[in-house]
């Protein structure tokens, strides 16, 4: 170990500044600080001093807390000497309280907090007077979100400017708009319910102060109209707009002149708008009546703040219209109810969608998703309409002229709500080269009748590939 530091004492300190750069702060003051003078110097630089994570994060986003023997070290001696320089935290639940009580920190200005509860908010405000953006995180999606508007009733802060939130109904986020936090210019907040409430919060007056706002739910509402709308009209001064909504229970699509009425309109300092919406209505009458997917481009002539694209089905069975609209570049990890009207493109980020239609997926379908999600580790199919054009595959000439799909990054792949022919789809190797350890969801008997009780030549490679199956019963 000595000479490893006697031959990082022969690199000039740029070089040594480009190599500590590629480890994470953590590890760096850990590792170098109070070796010697000259390293001490240089890992007390602000580039690694200004912002600690002081947890463990693993790829698939779970949060652990620190080794004890290196939490000790930072909380005995690390953070005492280098507290002044400190910024921002990332801190876990478990011993988020000793690293800040270890000692002062008089330039603390962020937070971003994983897996704490509301309770803990108003003490931060009360102990860090200078506290300017806090992001509360989780873990796990199955972690409790938060929830103030009946648990902290006397939180307020003059100083927060920036938060993020996961929250549990939308009194939540009208509790945080409520002027309490009444310097705040931005707020991302993802809402598991929105829905109207007998709880009468004060949500009239404006909110000049606001410039940037994000509201995300991955649930159904039916308040868009009442909820949603009025808030948005009270953030007079906003310049930049995201949002991620499923919107159900009006008789009309959300289209580019319903934003551009409802919204648009409103927000006279907007320049930046944003958003992946569904929208879903019931129908009763000849679809040929209903708006179009030309009709809701056409819509969105003259939408002067990003690029949209959008696809719109009919679902005779169940009587329900979906439309998807949504702006480009897609920044999101996942996709959800993607049918054959799917309209293409690249999606970098991507990682998990569903696919859904009453139509058959065919296998160009299937080949285009695969161009389109580069990335893709989780794909769900519900589809229980057989495929039209497999009798004309049959042949071995045939079979040899198809496009192999692959998907080069699957790890899940959920095929327990598809018709017989799609788990062929994904184990015939004339079809699809599926990558190795993939975890496959699907029903015994299907499998069984795909593989021909697991003799068939053509599932053989691709079986073998499967690293998990879970066979449920019927």
């Amino acid at each position: 170990m000595e000479d490893s530091f006697i031959q990082l004492n022969d690199l000039p300190d740029e070089m040594l500044m480009m190599i500590f750069k590629k480890l994470s702060n953590i590890e760096v003051l850990d590792s170098l600080i109070d070796v010697n003078r000259r390293l001490t110097q240089i890992v007390s630089d602000s580039t690694f001093t200004n912002h600690l994570a002081v947890m463990k994060s693993l790829p698939n986003g779970h949060i652990y807390p620190l080794d004890d023997s290196i939490l000790d070290r930072f909380c005995l001696q690390i953070l005492p000497e280098i507290h002044r320089k400190i910024k921002w935290f990332d801190l876990e639940s478990t011993s988020m309280e000793r690293v800040l009580l270890a000692t002062n920190y008089p330039n603390l200005t962020g937070l971003s907090l994983y897996n704490i509860h509301e309770e803990t908010l108003t003490h931060l405000f009360t102990a860090f007077t200078n506290l300017q953006h806090l992001k509360f995180g989780s873990s796990s999606s199955s972690c409790p979100r938060l929830s103030f508007y009946n648990t902290c009733p006397f939180l307020n802060s003059s100083n927060l400017l920036e938060l993020h939130v996961n929250l549990e109904t939308f009194n939540d986020c009208l509790y945080l708009c409520d002027g309490r936090f009444n310097q705040l210019h931005t707020l991302d907040v993802n809402i598991l319910r929105i829905q109207s409430s007998n709880v009468i919060l004060n949500n009239a007056e404006n909110l000049p102060a606001l410039k940037c706002f994000s509201l995300s739910s991955s649930n159904h509402t039916f308040e868009y109209d009442e909820l949603i709308l009025p808030l948005l009209h009270r953030m007079l001064n906003l310049e930049k707009l995201h949002l991620y909504l499923f919107i159900c229970g009006r008789e009309t699509f959300i289209d580019g002149n319903e934003m551009k009425f409802s919204i648009v309109n409103h927000l006279n300092h907007l320049n930046t708008f944003t958003f992946n919406i569904y929208s879903f209505i019931d129908f009763n009458s000849e679809i040929n009546l209903l708006p179009s997917n030309e009709h809701i481009q056409k819509s969105f002539r003259n939408f002067q703040y990003s690029q949209t694209s959008s696809f719109v089905d009919y679902f005779p069975k169940f009587e329900v219209g979906q439309c998807h609209i949504y702006s480009h570049p897609y920044p999101l990890e996942h996709f959800d109810t993607i049918t054959n009207n799917f309209s293409g493109g690249t999606f970098q980020f991507v990682r998990k969608i569903l696919l859904f239609d009453e139509r058959p997926f065919e296998h160009e379908f299937f080949l285009q998703i695969s161009q389109s999600f580069p990335v893709l580790q989780k794909l769900s199919v519900v589809n229980r309409t057989r495929q039209n054009n497999k009798l004309l595959r049959r042949s071995k000439t045939v079979s040899r002229n198809l496009s192999i799909i692959e998907f080069p990054h699957l790890t899940e792949l959920d095929l327990t709500a598809v018709h017989l022919d799609y788990v062929k789809q994904f184990l015939f190797d004339t079809k699809t080269c599926l990558p190795n350890d993939v975890r496959f969801i699907v029903y015994h008997r299907l499998v069984r009748k795909a593989t021909r009780n697991f003799t068939r030549n053509t599932t053989k490679q691709n079986y073998s590939k499967v690293n998990l199956i879970l066979f449920y019963k019927i």
